[in-house]
C-alpha cells in the first residue's frame, strides 16, 4: 500500500467514524436494550462502518454505487453489504432492499440504522 493509500483509507474511516458518530444499532431506551446495542458495535467492520455512512451520507443505492463511492472493490462491497442485510434470530439487519434500480437492487439503512447515533 502506497502513502496515497493509507492516507485516503484513514481519510475514509474518519470520515464514516465523524457520520456515524460510534454508529450503535437503535435501543428502546432500556438499559437492557442499550446494552445489546454496545455488544453488536464491535463486530461491525471497517468495510461495513464505511459501507453504512456512505448509504447515511447518500441515501439508498445499488451496490455498484457503493462501491464507487466508498472506494471498496465492488466483489468485497457485496459480500459486506450481504452480512448488513443478515436477518436472523439476534441480529438486527442493518440494510434493507427497497427497490430496483437499472435490474440492480436498491439497498437503505433500516429503521434501527437511521435512528443510529
Amino acid at each position: 500500500m502506497t502513502d496515497f493509500d493509507a492516507h485516503v483509507r484513514a481519510h475514509r474511516r474518519r470520515e464514516a467514524d465523524a457520520l456515524l458518530n460510534g454508529f450503535l444499532p437503535a435501543d428502546n431506551g432500556t438499559e437492557t436494550s442499550r446494552e445489546a446495542a454496545e455488544r453488536v458495535a464491535p463486530h461491525v467492520t471497517e468495510q461495513q462502518r464505511t459501507i453504512l455512512a456512505a448509504l447515511k451520507k447518500h441515501g439508498p443505492m445499488t451496490r455498484a454505487e457503493i462501491a464507487f463511492v466508498t472506494g471498496i472493490k465492488e466483489n468485497s462491497c457485496n459480500g459486506r453489504t450481504n452480512e448488513l442485510l443478515e436477518d436472523k434470530p439476534g441480529h438486527t439487519p442493518f440494510l434493507v432492499g427497497v427497490g430496483r434500480r437499472d435490474g440492480r437492487e436498491i439497498l437503505d439503512l433500516t429503521p434501527a440504522g437511521r435512528e443510529a447515533r
